[in-house]
């Protein structure tokens, strides 16, 4: 069975090792900078994707009008990490901007992390059966697989 809470935080884990070691560099590192952000954006991108494809819709589908509150904030905090990886996207390592615009990037999804942690992820293990969850979590590990 694969469990998408797990896959979840999982994800979540490789992404705070990926600042971590962003944050560890010095300023003249520009191609280390350039590589850790470029891999920061294509994980946040296709977790992103995942959850919105996967996970998002299911919960919509089976949580109370609290429940919606929450996957609604949680699309829209995809929304500001979209548009700062697009914003990222266009910048060089050497822009004065790439340092503050990570940082920032890094706020945002530590903030998302914690509330999907905390909130949604606890809220989805209480309302789904062991049944759908596994399900969840086998199609979680499809789009791993068809994505890496």
């Amino acid at each position: 069975m694969a469990d998408p809470i797990k896959i979840i935080k999982s994800d979540h884990r490789m992404v705070e090792k990926l600042f971590k070691g962003y944050e560890q560099l010095s300023g003249g590192a520009l191609r280390a900078k350039q590589k850790i952000a470029e891999d920061i954006c294509v994980a946040l991108t296709l977790h992103a994707e995942m959850e919105e494809t996967i996970m998002y819709p299911k919960q919509e589908e089976k949580f109370n009008n609290e429940g919606d509150k929450m996957v609604e904030e949680a699309y829209a905090e995809h929304e500001v990490i979209k548009g700062l990886i697009a914003a990222l996207e266009e910048m060089d390592p050497d822009d004065p901007q790439f340092d503050a615009k990570l940082k920032v990037l890094q706020e945002v999804v530590s903030h998302h992390v914690k509330e999907e942690e905390q909130e949604l992820l606890p809220k989805t293990e209480k309302e789904f059966s062991e049944e759908e969850l596994s399900e969840m979590g086998n199609e979680m590990g499809a789009f791993k697989a068809e994505n890496n």
